[in-house]
């Protein structure tokens, strides 16, 4: 069942979005509606026409739209859907294959054939001919379930349907559903479900965006024994159809007006043989480890007319990896040849991609024309909201960084140096998470999806019962109570972690120190008590008994202090440090008589550290700073005093208690404490 967690359960529809199978409370969004990108608030779209008596007329027709989800959750899991542009008189473009990043926001670049840049001429001027971009999502998920079991041979099942429906006939799926429902004797509750399933074993989906399919030829279909429990949880790939007019939006944000997304290009109406080429490139954006992009255009001699080859080159590094390049070909000849992408890589290298044939002026070289695997990186805004997220070479080197504005990168697989994990490193305190990246061309990041999130479970055992332990989820205040007695030394707990960053809990046994936040099966519960040496309490550490440790007990001076008076101003700088000095921790050891290996403080966060001086009865702040982040936790202070306030410092330094002190803000397990000394005892 593994396979089969987070994907979302088709029997469980949420608004738009489904329940994740087999995670509780987890939704999978899954898109319901199209809008374009806006850049700067205008959307992108952008139509290229050309005219010209010489050629028939021509056009490109750029723009990127995103897939949105009504309903909020985990990103549905999508595939390669299929993009088609068409108006009442029929399609104006051949279906186009996108990648599923190309479904969130990626710029797309589509070449119009004679007809359709005539249809689309018409469009710009008639605002009442509607266009539809159509796009069918293709979604792994789980099958809903239903009472039904049979046992299919798929070969008999497509001739079956054959003899029916017709060989190799395109159907809508109310008439498969009704055929298979029929052929294989399942009722109306489990004929939705069978075609699901059954459908995938004789059918295949139809060209273009639609939710039709094509019969396969039972030839081809090969011959078997499946079963098929409805009963049992399975995964399949589910169809949504979304379409909309990208025309229509564009003219509501401009106000009716299309005049800023038309760019009329008019060419000489004699041939002259100077041939302008539009080249795009449509890949995933930003593209790491990217210098430079080229492209190439070579076309065989073509005699009588041309008797040499002509060829050419130029860079795709502009906004939307376009290019013109033009080329000197015969009077009145048409541009037909071989293009490819050329890449100029971060490490200095140059590679090639795969020629790819053209037969028009708008050359349009897909993903799959990069001389290199891309890897796409995608992180949600919940996730980025919390965390930054590292692409990391198998060299250790960065290929690059998600944040909040790049929540997209694709990166190319170097040879010799390819993508091997992800750091994802939280902004706030948490853990940091490392992910293996193996072979996917693409990886979809949130919080919900990331090992630590969601429910945990645990085992709190005693050895020496009866204590009552104390818990938190680690992200949590709350503080809840477990007594175990002896005739109940172990008790099973369970939290729901909100953030994969801090998963744990932590624990104590009152009125001992917290844990450090575990997360294990079983956690094993012992009341040490607790010794004190020279005002120091130590207890065992939890996961190795030889070691004592303690809450540093600091503020402590590091360095004696300088005070320089100058007439009426005094300057003080000092040094100081929270953990015991080494002398005084040799003590600390000695004085357990045997029963430690080694003494060491608790790890603690120390944001601020003051030296204070008194006046008027009131403590005044005269130099702050933070530690340095490690043991001993050092803080360099200095300040400019006034008269009153070097004359406190002059009589701490004296040994006058109560004039000036240090304090320390320390964070341990989530307690805030704060320690102060005061200064003419750390000079004694």
């Amino acid at each position: 069942m593994s396979v089969l967690q987070g994907l979302p359960d088709l029997g469980a529809p949420t608004g738009s979005g489904f329940a994740a199978f087999g995670r509780d409370g987890l939704i999978v969004s899954v898109p319901d509606r199209l809008e374009l990108t806006r850049r700067d608030g205008v959307p992108e779209l952008m139509v290229s026409l050309e005219r010209s008596l010489a050629f028939p007329p021509s056009g490109l027709l750029e723009l990127a739209f995103n897939a949105f989800s009504s309903t909020p959750g985990v990103p549905a899991d999508l595939r390669e859907s299929v993009l088609e542009l068409s108006v009442v008189l029929g399609p104006i473009s051949p279906p186009a294959v996108l990648a599923a990043d190309q479904l969130l926001g990626a710029r797309l670049a589509i070449a119009l054939m004679p007809e359709a840049a005539q249809v689309i001429a018409r469009l710009i001027e008639d605002a009442t001919l509607p266009i539809d971009a159509a796009v069918r999502l293709a979604v792994r998920a789980v099958a809903p379930r239903a009472a039904f079991e049979t046992v299919v041979d798929p070969r008999d099942l497509a001739t079956r349907l054959a003899a029916r429906l017709g060989t190799g006939a395109r159907v809508t799926r109310p008439e498969l559903v009704l055929a298979l429902a029929d052929l294989l004797g399942a009722g109306p509750d489990a004929a939705e479900e069978l075609a699901l399933r059954a459908g995938a074993l004789v059918a295949e989906p139809a060209p273009g965006a639609t939710l039709d399919l094509v019969l396969r030829v039972p030839a081809e279909v090969a011959p078997g024994s499946v079963r098929l429990d409805l009963a049992e949880p399975a995964a399949v790939i589910a169809h949504r159809v979304l379409s909309f007019d990208p025309f229509a939006a564009a003219r509501e944000v401009a106000g009716g007006s299309l005049d800023r997304h038309v760019r009329l290009i008019t060419l000489p109406g004699l041939p002259t043989g100077q041939v302008p080429v539009h080249v795009s490139a449509n890949l995933p954006e930003p593209v790491t480890d990217l210098p430079a992009l080229l492209a190439d255009v070579r076309l065989p001699a073509a005699p009588p007319k041309r008797p040499h080859p002509v060829s050419g080159s130029l860079a795709l590094d502009g906004a939307g990896r376009t290019g013109t390049l033009t080329l000197t070909l015969a009077a009145g000849e048409l541009p037909s040849g071989e293009a490819r992408l050329r890449a100029l890589m971060s490490t200095g290298e140059e590679v090639e991609g795969p020629w790819r044939p053209f037969d028009r002026r708008q050359i349009v070289l897909d993903r799959d024309g990069f001389p290199l695997p891309l890897r796409v990186v995608l992180a949600s805004d919940a996730l980025l909201a919390l965390a930054t997220v590292d692409v990391v070479r198998q060299s250790g080197r960065t290929a690059g960084r998600l944040a909040p504005g790049t929540p997209t990168l694709a990166v190319p697989d170097l040879p010799g140096d390819p993508v091997a994990r992800l750091v994802i490193r939280p902004l706030g305190r948490g853990r940091v998470l490392e992910l293996p990246v193996d072979d996917q061309q693409r990886l979809d990041l949130d919080p919900a999806v990331l090992p630590g999130f969601g429910g945990h479970r645990a085992r709190l055992v005693a050895l020496r019962p009866p204590v009552t332990v104390e818990w938190a989820p680690e992200a949590e205040t709350e503080v809840r109570r477990v007594p175990l007695s002896v005739a109940r030394p172990e008790a099973e707990i369970g939290w729901t972690a909100d953030s994969p960053f801090r998963p744990g809990m932590r624990w104590r046994v009152a009125p001992g120190p917290w844990s450090e936040p575990v997360d294990g099966p079983v956690i094993t519960v012992d009341q040490a008590a607790p010794v004190v040496v020279d005002g120091v309490e130590l207890v065992p550490d939890r996961r190795d008994p030889s070691v004592w440790v303690y809450v540093p007990p600091g503020p402590f001076l590091d360095r004696e202090p300088s005070l320089l008076v100058a007439g009426d101003t005094a300057f003080l700088q000092l040094t100081s440090r929270i953990d015991l000095p080494e002398a005084a921790k040799a003590a600390l050891l000695g004085a357990l008589a045997g029963r430690a290996g080694q003494v060491r403080a608790l790890p603690v966060e120390v944001p601020r550290v003051a030296l204070q001086v008194k006046e008027s009865d009131t403590w005044q702040d005269v130099a702050t700073g933070g530690s340095s982040g490690s043991p001993p936790w050092r803080t360099a202070l200095s300040a400019v005093l006034n008269p009153s306030q070097a004359e406190a410092v002059k009589a701490a330094l004296s040994g006058t208690a109560g004039r000036a002190r240090l304090v320390a803000e320390l964070i341990e397990a989530d307690i805030v404490r704060v320690q102060s000394r005061d200064l003419a005892d750390l000079i004694k």
